[in-house]
């Protein structure tokens, strides 16, 4: 049974990348632009599978943003309103800042709390269940619903909420520590010519 779990999650976080690249229908970006983007993921020690432009539809915010866990299913998406008003400075960070995300397994993160709290649910309705089983007390649907919905905004506000902002601060870390490095490097170079 583990295994046929263990292979279900394995073919769900491969194809629901693609899945939505392809459902969204984006486009890729332009080929300076993926050459800047790949040469900063590369220096960050990490990769995509692609690079594309978020569509209209699905945003209209300056972002940007990275989805796959697994290297051959992960990909780059930039809004179209984000590359309109960054430098190539600029545009680096940004990519430092989503390469942090990678580097540090935020997505993996993410998807195993996700998990937890679809156990803890789990959990919580054979509780119920045994309950109900035990004591012959029934527990109105509408009252279930409500601590389930309860729940769920607990888990969203507390559990994401905690996990976002911290991720956000740990890769902004990253891009700061990676500014510093690019900074420097030309600085050693010109040390080295003295």
């Amino acid at each position: 049974m583990l295994v046929e779990l263990g292979l279900s999650v394995l073919i769900l976080l491969g194809t629901a990348p693609w899945f939505v690249v392809l459902s969204w229908g984006v486009q890729p970006v332009s080929s300076d632009v993926r050459d800047e983007i790949t040469t900063e993921l590369k220096a960050n020690r990490t990769s995509v599978q692609g690079v594309f432009c978020w569509p209209g539809h699905i945003t209209q915010t300056a972002t940007a943003g990275v989805i796959g866990i697994l290297p051959w299913a992960r990909f780059l998406l930039v809004s179209p309103q984000l590359l309109a008003h960054l430098s190539s400075q600029e545009l680096r960070a940004v990519v430092a800042h989503e390469a942090g995300h990678l580097w540090r397994w935020h997505l993996f993160f993410y998807a195993l709390a996700f998990l937890g709290f679809v156990e803890l649910l789990f959990l919580i309705l054979v509780g119920v269940e045994f309950t109900q089983w035990t004591t012959c007390f029934t527990a109105p649907y509408w009252l279930q619903g409500f601590l389930l919905v309860g729940l769920l905004a607990l888990f969203l506000r507390g559990g994401i909420g905690f996990l976002s902002r911290n991720f956000e601060r740990q890769a902004d870390c990253n891009a700061f520590l990676l500014s510093l490095i690019h900074i420097s490097e030309p600085t050693r170079q010109a040390e080295r010519s003295y």
